[in-house]
């Protein structure tokens, strides 16, 4: 059984300031990953409106209560909208305007928690944007959408260390891919389907390993994603939750393919 809320508090430990653009543009924090010990937080950075302009701040917070900056970076010309650690790399998403697709994936190896840019590998993929990464053995795994009829936004497979295409499913229902996620072989992904006239029907759609294997869709009904809004999933054992704005928090059981309870948006 999934418990209720309850009386979880959440307390403040400290603050940092977000950076800014080089004309004194104050950026907006759009996601966070930890490294597995869990004293490295990545951050990354965009600007709101259609200006384009991204960072990377890596912090050290041993000492959550006084978290140090280590490393930050700028990418002038980009969003970034997600980003995820492994094996010394940091993988970032977002946009960047290519003629092969604004949709950008960026792999920046760390050493000792400052980034290496100056050798970094990047991909463009079809869809305005890349929405979320995730990262699993040797494969990425990448979210990308678009604000109207994008066809070829979807789930892309990519190689861990060439960035090569290993599989991808695009077309009808997926090009408002909000998110992905990834755990013991199990791939999910969120499409928002937020059509210009109004909000559509979101859904969840489960994956066997690389694509392959048989494909479950899971009607959200009730919970849906605002317009251009940032959505998020998180495994967490045999669960799978999917953070839908202002629709709360859907959680589904992976195995049974349902949902299980909902967790309200903060009043």
């Amino acid at each position: 059984a999934i418990a209720s809320p309850g009386d979880l508090r959440i307390m403040l430990q400290a603050e940092v300031s977000a950076p800014s653009t080089p004309d004194g543009a104050l950026m907006k924090a759009s996601h966070i990953a930890l490294d597995p010990s869990g004293n490295t937080v990545f951050v990354t950075y965009m600007l709101e409106g259609p200006a384009a302009y991204g960072g990377l701040d890596i912090f050290d917070v041993s000492k959550p209560a006084s978290p140090s900056l280590v490393s930050s970076e700028l990418f002038p010309g980009a969003d970034i909208a997600a980003v995820a650690y492994d094996s010394n790399a940091v993988f970032l998403a977002g946009s960047k305007e290519d003629e092969a697709g604004n949709a950008w994936v960026v792999a920046i190896p760390v050493r000792g928690n400052k980034v290496i840019v100056g050798s970094y590998a990047q991909a463009h993929l079809p869809g305005y944007f890349a929405t979320d990464i995730a990262v699993s053995g040797d494969r990425l795994y990448v979210a990308t959408g678009t604000t109207a009829n994008g066809a070829a936004a979807g789930l892309y497979i990519l190689d861990k260390n060439s960035l090569a295409l290993l599989a991808k499913d695009t077309g009808s229902g997926r090009d408002d891919l909000r998110s992905v996620a990834v755990e013991k072989g199990m791939i999910a992904a969120f499409a928002a389907q937020w059509p210009s006239e109004g909000p559509g029907s979101p859904t969840l759609r489960l994956y066997g390993d690389l694509l392959a294997s048989s494909r479950t869709d899971l009607s959200l009904t009730g919970y849906a994603a605002q317009v251009e809004a940032k959505s998020h999933m998180e495994f967490i054992g045999a669960y799978l939750c999917v953070a839908c704005n202002l629709s709360g928090v859907a959680v589904i059981d992976a195995s049974a393919k349902s949902i299980v309870a909902n967790i309200p948006p903060p009043a």
